[in-house]
């Protein structure tokens, strides 16, 4: 039994020295910048943000500003730089705003707001959280009505995954559009965000079908593709809540910290040189 245990215990810490060698983004001279460090950092300044959501190329930037800091950190203990006095006098500096920052976010945070007051923010602000109908669509632009037929032709025997790869194969190799190096994608648009005759054509068409006809425009001729739909809604008042109540106490706090401000004023001895 002892030697079981021993095994699992063995195991286990494998086991997690692998996981936390997996989280090690990069190594400076023997020191560790991990996801959880880079997602830490990032939450300061960008709450709800994490390193995985980044697009490769921000990543990449992150960790190189990270180095650099963990570097021009050492260079300047090096300097000797914690000796002097504008260091001491600027860590002062920086207490005194993490202070009051931490206090006043504290102060926010202990404004209780129920779920009425909540709800009936939502129903006055209804409008706000509505979502109109919408379509997910991609297009070939082409000059002529005849080219537009061509690719039509293409595609009329096409269904579900095989239409969409060809579709977005000629988009890339036909269209003149912008879109075109992106297969013709347009993401979600609501009416009256693209031109009538576009407009009118994708609402009408079902989801994964391909225009029968070209649809002429002022840019040219376009075949189209609805690749989905959503019906108008509202966001449910759960789904906004928390913002709602961030919003109310944020409203709420501005109220209080002003008071308490011209009652801190009027209690101390102020006096102005200049």
């Amino acid at each position: 039994m002892n030697k079981l245990f021993k095994t699992s215990i063995l195991g286990l810490s494998i086991m997690t020295s692998a996981l936390l060698a997996s989280d090690i983004l990069v190594t400076i001279d023997g020191t560790n910048i991990t996801k959880q460090d880079v997602n830490t950092y990032i939450g300061q300044i960008s709450p709800g943000t994490t390193y995985q959501s980044l697009q490769e190329g921000q990543q990449k930037q992150l960790l190189n500003y990270l180095v650099e800091k963990e570097l021009f950190t050492k260079k300047a203990q090096e300097d000797g730089i914690e000796k002097t006095e504008a260091y001491k006098q600027e860590v002062e500096n920086l207490k005194k705003e993490a202070m009051v920052s931490v206090w006043m976010k504290q102060m926010q945070n202990d404004i209780k707001i129920s779920d009425d007051e909540a709800k009936k923010v939502y129903e006055s602000q209804k409008k706000n959280y509505e979502e109109p109908e919408s379509v997910k669509a991609r297009h070939i632009l082409v000059k002529t009505e005849q080219e537009a037929k061509d690719l039509i032709v293409q595609l009329k025997d096409l269904k579900d995954d095989a239409l969409k790869d060809k579709f977005i194969a000629l988009a890339k190799e036909k269209s003149t559009g912008p879109s075109g190096k992106d297969g013709g994608d347009l993401g979600w648009f609501s009416k009256g965000k693209m031109v009538p005759e576009f407009e009118t054509a994708s609402f009408a068409m079902k989801v994964g079908e391909v225009t029968a006809q070209p649809v002429k425009t002022q840019f040219g001729y376009h075949v189209l593709y609805v690749e989905g739909k959503k019906p108008a809604s509202t966001t449910p008042f759960e789904e906004v809540k928390k913002s709602i109540v961030t919003q109310l106490q944020t409203k709420e706090f501005a109220k209080k910290i002003e008071a308490l401000s011209t009652e801190l004023k009027a209690k101390a001895k102020i006096e102005y040189t200049k």
